[in-house]
């Protein structure tokens, strides 16, 4: 299992740092990388993990579709943006009520060692993933505190190279959010 989950952490590496540059390739290395991580993450029985990382495979389809055809009526990257007030309200509840229902089927329906913190980082993701396919800046700060859990989560799952994977994932996500606010404000 370690070799699936190194060539995932890999491309994970490269997409992040695709993502930081704000590079239309990010999408497809997503795609590559979610769809290993689907299997760490079904040995390990984090299963809203594992669906979450076909989410992520399906969202990267679609966030790919978006920079393209953003950028191709603009005839240049789609821009960052703020988050506005309803998105925020709609983010919110989305999260909460994607939250219990994902920790009411792994605690009912599987054997999820942790289906409360597992439903919690995978709803915040999902909800960080839209906002990601639309350019908004704020979603870095969900990536922090979905990646922080995550760090816990992976070591009492004693999967030690991905608990790092989200410790970068986190140092990435602050550095993220100034670098695209930067961006942001130079209209770029």
């Amino acid at each position: 299992m370690n070799y699936i989950e190194l060539i995932g952490i890999t491309l994970s590496l490269l997409y992040m740092w695709l993502e930081l540059q704000q590079k239309l390739a990010m999408w497809t290395v997503g795609i590559a990388s979610a769809l290993l991580y689907v299997v760490v993450f079904f040995v390990a029985k984090l299963y809203a993990n594992m669906g979450l990382q076909l989410y992520y495979a399906a969202a990267s389809v679609y966030g790919l579709y978006v920079w393209y055809h953003g950028a191709k009526k603009e005839a240049q990257p789609l821009p960052v943006t703020l988050v506005k007030r309803l998105q925020i309200v709609v983010a919110t509840g989305a999260i909460v009520v994607l939250w219990a229902a994902l920790y009411f089927i792994l605690s009912h329906y599987t054997d999820s060692p942790a289906p409360i913190v597992d439903a919690f980082v995978t709803a915040v993701c999902v909800v960080a993933m839209y906002g990601l396919a639309h350019k908004i800046l704020h979603h870095w700060i969900l990536w922090i505190i979905a990646d922080g859990v995550s760090i816990g989560l992976c070591l009492w799952q004693q999967l030690y190279i991905t608990s790092l994977l989200y410790f970068i994932y986190t140092v990435v996500a602050v550095v993220g959010y100034f670098k695209w606010k930067k961006a942001m404000n130079a209209g770029t």
